[in-house]
């Protein structure tokens, strides 16, 4: 309507609806037909499938596994190829966006990325909103990521210089306290990190530990424990202990600092 539509514009639609006449095309259904197609590839758009597939495959596994795997879509994907209808997204227009996460040197992240983009197009093909999984042409594509190992220490006379420095720390009680704790419970830095006092009994002088790293889609084996004892040697207990200024016994301690607070 006028003003919204100059009087050109309206000219050029009347042209177009004359032509559509002459053809024996009804100018009301082919504008609807137009809608239609337009809101079929709304809901078949890359962002469309893709959250679908995220909410069907990563939402029910590990919280900080899915954060990782959407953030990749979100930050990487979306906002090139998210409005897309997944149908007419072209194998080198996909390896153009992989590619930017490629150069700023995430190799590996740009890796990930294009297996999750496989599995959204084989999920769209399964569901009948594409015809093949493009990322196949692509494998080669990308450049090799180096394989590059955790730094460790292989060299037994060279633990000593490590226990030294971690002796030597003075960073907040929390931090020094855990350092300290490292390298005697031999424990996973996020068990370390994620202990609790409830699960701290300074009387047997042993940690129970739920197991975390459990797949629980999976049936559980009876022959397989849930919880973990870890114990406690000397040197450890004198770091969890309470002040014993307080000249209470270390059970009584212990029991008015026992939360569901972490320890660290």
């Amino acid at each position: 309507m006028y003003p919204e539509v100059s009087l050109e514009d309206a000219r050029a639609a009347k042209d177009e609806c004359r032509k559509q006449l002459a053809k024996g095309i009804d100018p009301g259904v082919a504008r609807k037909a137009q809608k239609a197609a337009r809101a079929s590839k709304a809901a078949n758009s890359f962002e469309v499938v893709a959250r679908e597939w995220l909410k069907a495959n990563i939402d029910p596994k590990a919280d900080s596994h899915g954060k990782r795997v959407y953030a990749r879509f979100e930050n990487d994907i979306f906002p090139y190829l998210g409005s897309r209808p997944i149908a007419d997204i072209t194998a080198p227009e996909l390896l153009d966006v992989i590619r930017k996460i490629e150069n700023r040197g995430a190799g590996d992240t740009a890796h990930r990325t294009l297996g999750s983009c496989g599995q959204v197009f084989r999920y769209g093909v399964v569901t009948g909103r594409c015809e093949k999984d493009i990322t196949a042409d692509l494998r080669a594509a990308l450049k090799p990521v180096e394989e590059q190992h955790f730094a460790a220490v292989t060299i037994p006379a060279e633990i000593g210089g490590i226990l030294r420095a971690i002796d030597s720390y003075r960073g907040t009680l929390v931090v020094r306290s855990a350092f300290r704790l490292a390298p005697l419970v031999f424990v996973c830095p996020g068990e370390l990190r994620t202990a609790k006092w409830k699960n701290i009994d300074l009387d047997d002088e042993q940690w129970t530990m739920k197991i975390s790293k459990r797949d629980d889609s999976k049936p559980r084996r009876n022959d397989v424990d849930e919880y973990l004892i870890v114990p406690l040697p000397r040197q450890a207990m004198e770091i969890l202990s309470p002040n014993p200024s307080s000249g209470l016994p270390a059970s009584k301690r212990f029991l008015r600092k026992s939360t569901a607070v972490k320890l660290f």
